[in-house]
């Protein structure tokens, strides 16, 4: 499967989305979107690129050739970033229905295998989390601290 297929099943699932320039380092840039979730911690979808030439402060999902997208609950704030309203619902679970295995696992993260050519790492949240052996793709993105990358 190529790259744009992946990238598509992502934009399918978001939708086209604002996002902000959080920074550029290390020839990387990140760009980020916040997700209203009524709770005292806020959630951010980090989208990493290479970094281009003459780049944008903000640009939306459609424009990303992503290396990288991480899901993070944190009490960090980030000033400025494009809010999105993310309803998660039948159609959207259904595109990312990937059931993923636990291939390896520490005391700080698991990795994950999918049927995707996607690398998936969980990062532990608080002390007493226990990683789960298998999880559906959607579920990493909604509810977990994830990094998800291309094999």
């Amino acid at each position: 499967m190529d790259n744009s297929k992946i990238y598509n099943l992502f934009l399918n699932y978001y939708g086209d989305i604002q996002l902000g320039k959080i920074k550029s380092q290390d020839g990387y840039s990140i760009y980020a979107s916040s997700f209203h979730t009524g709770l005292l911690k806020n959630r951010y979808l980090f989208v990493i690129n290479y970094t281009k030439p003459l780049e944008p402060n903000t640009t939306t999902l459609s424009q990303c050739q992503w290396v990288c997208i991480q899901t993070r609950e944190t009490e960090d704030y980030y000033k400025d970033l494009p809010k999105v309203n993310h309803i998660l619902n039948d159609k959207n679970k259904n595109l990312l229905l990937h059931r993923c295995r636990t291939i390896e696992k520490n005391k700080e993260n698991a990795i994950y295998n999918c049927p995707l050519p996607l690398k998936i790492t969980l990062l532990k949240p608080s002390k007493n989390f226990v990683f789960p052996d298998e999880i559906l793709l959607f579920q990493v993105l909604e509810t977990y601290n994830s990094s998800i990358e291309f094999l």
